[in-house]
């Protein structure tokens, strides 16, 4: 039997490719805007200037984005573009914009009688490298061409805060000869900060730290806090599980943080003060408080207590909270740190098995041979004890170094390919 059947035209659409809401483009010769399309004829597009304030303003606020028009005499340019590309195929190309000056720009895409996407488009020939603590901005300034440093370039910084909103913009200087400026700048509680370079009315060069994709201190295993800490501390047991009825050694140190007077000086640690106190509450694996005590410091910032568990204790893990405060008490806003223990009914083991196969690699019907190994930890082995044994199974798929992204897995039931981390099979014996 032949079957033979049609299928509607594929549903037309047109997008911008690049980044979420902002672009940056270089300021040489024709500007080139990235585009892909499926079933669509053609397309208007539309170019307005933006000020500073209005390009972060668009970037942080949907509202803004969703409900922005720009004002018809902050127009550039615009024009309608033929797209051309074979049915129900998708396409990728550009929009030829043409020349630019440098600034910031909105630019809006039109089809099929419609909006169909937007963007805030940086124009400029110097890029800014930004870094920032929780005092200080430092700004680095190339230039896109030659990669040489631009000297003299103004910098105006704006600072976004979930209370507050945007601030009015600082003028930070000039950079230097390296195309350096570092710049006292309060960056405590800012989400995003906006930097860029103006001559007179017209943006030279602009850039936020919301464009750090692939850049941030996490991508390389650094851990960055930008608020300032005004406390430290450690709070551990003597071991890391317990079984009810023993008795969980706790210690704690607590510390707080002082900078000496100075921009840029260094952080150094302060012992508690004189009425300063521990407050310590453990809590069970339910949450409920199950210990609570006010601790005074020794001369070393330090504190210890013992916590005798029930012989009915609940089993899971335990948290640990202390919280550093004065004499008339603490709230939930003062500083503290946490750990946590387990309590588990648990035998500490006599001896250990080992596992070797001979092979790490097996093709399909090949015998599988391993090496069962057991010894006492104190020495010697189990002779003659029972063995069982489990085999478990799981789907595998292929990976190549060559093409680490490329998936050469071809499952047909998407349940099974949901569930594919989970299913097991197993034989025993």
């Amino acid at each position: 039997m032949t079957a033979t059947f049609r299928v509607g035209p594929r549903k037309p659409s047109l997008s911008l490719i690049g980044s979420y809401r902002a672009g940056f483009y270089r300021a040489a010769g024709t500007v080139r805007v990235p585009i892909q399309w499926i079933n669509v004829p053609d397309v208007e597009w539309r170019i307005s200037r933006l000020s500073p304030e209005q390009a972060a303003k668009l970037m942080l606020s949907y509202e803004y984005w969703r409900n922005f028009s720009p004002a018809a005499n902050d127009i550039v340019t615009g024009r309608t573009q033929s797209l051309s590309g074979e049915r129900n195929k998708g396409r990728v190309g550009t929009i030829e914009v043409g020349a630019l000056e440098p600034g910031l720009y909105y630019l809006e895409l039109r089809a099929l009688g419609r909006v169909v996407d937007q963007q805030v488009m940086a124009v400029s020939p110097y890029a800014l490298t930004v870094k920032r603590g929780t005092d200080r901005l430092f700004v680095w300034a190339v230039d896109l061409s030659t990669g040489k440093p631009v000297a003299g370039l103004p910098v105006r910084a704006a600072s976004y805060r979930y209370e507050t909103g945007l601030s009015i913009p600082l003028d930070l200087g000039r950079t230097n000869a390296d195309g350096v400026l570092e710049a006292p700048f309060d960056a405590r509680d800012v989400w995003t900060l906006f930097v860029w370079s103006s001559d007179g009315d017209r943006v030279q060069t602009f850039t936020t730290t919301d464009w750090s994709s692939g850049i941030e201190p996490w991508s390389f295993g650094v851990p960055a806090d930008y608020q300032p800490q005004t406390f430290a501390g450690s709070l551990l047991t003597d071991k890391p599980i317990y079984r009810p009825g023993q008795t969980v050694r706790l210690r704690g140190a607590l510390r707080g943080i002082a900078v000496s007077a100075g921009q840029g000086q260094a952080e150094r640690y302060v012992l508690p003060g004189a009425g300063d106190r521990a407050y310590l509450y453990v809590s069970d694996p339910e949450g409920n408080t199950v210990f609570s005590t006010t601790l005074t410091f020794s001369a070393f910032g330090t504190f210890n207590i013992d916590l005798p568990l029930a012989q009915g204790a609940p089993l899971g893990s335990y948290s640990m909270v202390a919280r550093l405060g004065g004499a008339q008490g603490v709230d939930e806003t003062d500083p503290a740190v946490f750990g946590s223990f387990l309590v588990a009914e648990y035998r500490v083991p006599a001896f250990e098995v080992t596992v070797t196969p001979a092979a790490t690699d097996l093709l399909r019907g090949d015998p599988l041979n391993v090496n069962v190994q057991a010894a006492y930890f104190a020495g010697g082995a189990p002779a003659r004890a029972p063995v069982r044994w489990r085999v478990l199974a799981q789907p595998f798929q292929f990976s190549s170094d060559a093409a680490p992204n490329f998936s050469f897995a071809d499952v047909d039931d998407a349940y099974a390919w949901y569930a594919a981390g989970e299913h097991r099979s197993s034989l025993a014996n």
